[in-house]
């Protein structure tokens, strides 16, 4: 069985009005079978046959005034166990299990369980996916027959549900041979690839706005007009809370869109700020898009179409920042499913390619960066430079130790030296300068590259040191640009140069005090 340890809270689908949890992959697919064999190789008399379903009561049979326990099979009981090990029914032991089987077209009239499943349910799926929705019951004791909201459970995993999705909401199945992914479905961004990639589409609306004044941009009002001036209701009802930064989201607007972000592009006469450098009406736009992308990321979106406003490349380049997300390491049931980020439109295109470059590049130095030092050693960032670069028209050259100590590089060696991995030396040579000046002097780029930095015997701080592979982040950088000046064809000359090794503890790592003698001649002693 398999013996993950969870923390649950990491769990919570934290877009639920209400306390639940769903954990894609629970069960192994060999568990699944296991679980699905057993209960078809149960003697008839053990199902219930009713109209709509059929089901299977292990542990006891329920009755109104309560239940006579009986034996649970191990190969049913270690799954209560597993879920014992969550802690979600205050210390108490799952001891009864309800097996309901719906076939396609088959599912249940929107009910409340009965006190004996008071107050956690946990429900594991076999077989099979199933929506299963969550309704509001109205004031004249009638039921709105629209869902709220909705869970997607896919096979074997598992969901919980407590307070108020107990004893307020009404659920039901709904009686359909395809279920529809929507934007009602609010753990979609739990969900694996297979159910959720490209399964939602979404769009970003940027709005001006000075003051309680609002200003929708040329695709805003576009996307107004064909809904029926909703978009303008929704910004009337909500007065002055939009603030740049922020976004919110509506789900009945268009059918062709599971959600539409409205995003703050601020004011619509910023200009640019020369005291802090920047030109604050592109950042406005990047502020915005980015928190539109995240909000629809977060909503499940597979796809989300962005409006550009006046500054398509900043709107690019904050979509691919706010889209992307590191998940290299998590198993394929866990993963979140990738969205993919487009122009609305097809004003802008020149302008979104370029801003997608740099967007990307960012990506890659975020990549590098946030990878585990095990996993990005000095000859992996060197291998991941040659991998990417080499085939943009960049030469890399990746010299090792023998180099190194050719060059007489001291100082960069006694970093190295405490660990077993054997330091790098990068140089990444880029050649395009106009035909009139082809030897003209290179812009020259230089960073650290240090993987992995435990201050060697003055150790750092042991609550930072999940941290310290960061310390090659610089490096990351400096490879980004090469990227992005390579696949932009700009007309210059570039050098990049960058050491790279670990800085460790070890019988072997250089000592407070000692001398060690840099590339330019200088003596240095080592301090703290």
């Amino acid at each position: 069985m398999n013996s993950v340890h969870y923390n649950i809270e990491d769990y919570r689908v934290i877009t639920a009005p209400e306390t639940a949890y769903y954990i894609s992959e629970f069960i192994s697919e060999a568990e699944e079978k296991a679980i699905l064999s057993n209960i078809y190789a149960s003697p008839k008399p053990k199902w219930t046959q009713l109209s709509n379903r059929r089901l299977q009561n292990w542990g006891g049979i329920p009755h109104t005034n309560g239940m006579i326990a009986e034996t649970i099979p191990h190969w049913l009981d270690k799954y209560l166990e597993k879920i014992h090990r969550l802690n979600v029914m205050d210390g108490k032991r799952p001891n009864h299990v309800l097996v309901n089987e719906y076939l396609p077209g088959q599912g249940i009239m929107p009910h409340v369980d009965g006190s004996l499943f008071y107050p956690t349910i946990t429900t594991i799926s076999a077989g099979s996916h199933i929506v299963l929705n969550f309704l509001e019951p109205a004031d004249d004791n009638t039921i709105n027959r629209t869902p709220v909201f909705s869970f997607l459970l896919e096979p074997r995993s598992l969901l919980i549900l407590q307070d108020r999705l107990y004893t307020h909401y009404l659920h039901c199945i709904e009686e359909l041979k395809e279920d529809l992914l929507d934007g009602s479905i609010v753990n979609i961004n739990m969900c694996s690839d297979k159910y959720v990639r490209n399964a939602t589409r979404g769009l970003v609306v940027g709005v001006y706005q000075n003051k309680n004044k609002f200003e929708l941009t040329p695709i805003g009002e576009e996307i107004n007009q064909k809904c029926g001036d909703k978009i303008t209701q929704h910004l009337n009802n909500i007065s002055g809370e939009l603030q740049l930064g922020k976004a919110f989201s509506l789900t009945d607007v268009l059918p062709e869109y599971s959600a539409i972000a409205i995003t703050s592009f601020g004011p619509k006469d910023a200009c640019y700020n020369s005291l802090e450098i920047l030109d604050e009406s592109r950042e406005n736009i990047r502020w915005g898009v980015g928190a539109g992308v995240k909000l629809l990321k977060y909503r499940g979106c597979g796809v989300i179409e962005v409006d550009p406003a006046h500054a398509p490349d900043a709107a690019a380049e904050a979509a691919e920042l706010a889209a992307w997300k590191f998940d290299r390491f998590k198993t394929t049931g866990s993963r979140k499913a990738a969205c993919q980020v487009k122009l609305y439109g097809n004003e802008g295109k020149e302008l979104w390619t370029l801003g997608s470059i740099q967007g990307e590049a960012q990506n890659w130095a975020r990549y590098l960066s946030d990878m585990p030092a095990n996993k990005m050693t000095p000859v992996d960032l060197a291998q991941a430079a040659i991998d990417v670069l080499c085939p943009l028209g960049v030469t890399v050259e990746a010299h090792d130790r023998e180099w190194i100590e050719a060059q007489r590089m001291r100082a960069f060696l006694a970093v190295a030296q405490g660990s077993c991995d054997t330091p790098m030396f990068l140089e990444c040579t880029y050649r395009a300068a106009a035909s009139d000046a082809p030897t003209a002097a290179p812009v020259l780029l230089a960073a650290k590259g240090v993987t992995f930095d435990s201050g060697g015997l003055c150790l750092k701080d042991c609550e930072m040191m999940m941290h310290n592979r960061g310390s090659m982040a610089g490096a990351a950088v400096v490879l980004a640009a090469m990227k992005v000046i390579a696949k932009l064809k700009l007309p210059i000359n570039v050098s990049a140069v960058i050491p790279i090794c670990e800085n460790m503890v070890s019988g072997q790592c250089m000592k407070v005090g000692d001398v060690v003698r840099a590339l330019n001649g200088m003596s240095i002693q080592v301090g703290k």
